[in-house]
């Protein structure tokens, strides 16, 4: 597979190329989802383009899911925390979805829209990759997730400090 699944997922949620600190809060968190989320946006993508692979993918999916169920509760924390400070934005301007999760799934369309436009060949090549791909990355996918968990704890640690200290 010439594309890493991570990658694409970040390219999906317009947060590819993110790896340090000194970006926005929202934007590493944003690469948190994509980097854990990935396999999911993935597998649901396979299986509305190459739905004869939808079983094999799931399972491969659910496989990895539950392998890497620690490091996925870990995500969700500071999914969640974000979450919070995402809904006070949100409450202070109503032209901004109520939840991140609003305003990932208004995204989600029109960026597999993109994806779409490659030909039906190029569409299918990493869905039938996609079982033996996540597994042979998986060490790799999982030190990403936690080098930009990390970062996103870290982040979410001073901007706690600070609203503490005001």
């Amino acid at each position: 597979m010439t594309q890493r699944l991570p990658i694409i997922a970040a390219g999906l949620l317009c947060c590819a190329g993110v790896q340090a600190a000194g970006q926005s809060y929202f934007t590493l968190v944003g690469h948190l989802i994509s980097e854990s989320e990935g396999p999911r946006l993935m597998r649901d993508f396979c299986a509305e383009v190459a739905p004869d692979l939808a079983d094999k993918n799931a399972r491969g999916y659910e496989a990895w899911r539950e392998r890497n169920s620690s490091l996925r509760a870990l995500v969700q924390v500071q999914r969640d925390h974000a979450s919070v400070r995402y809904a006070a934005i949100a409450a202070q301007d109503p032209s901004v979805p109520q939840s991140m999760d609003a305003m990932l799934e208004l995204l989600l369309p029109r960026l597999f829209a993109n994806l779409h436009k490659k030909s039906p060949e190029e569409q299918r090549k990493p869905c039938v990759e996609y079982v033996e791909f996540l597994t042979a990355h998986e060490a790799e996918l999982a030190d990403v997730i936690r080098a930009v968990l990390k970062t996103v704890t870290e982040a979410d640690e001073e901007l706690s400090k600070r609203k503490a200290e005001e």
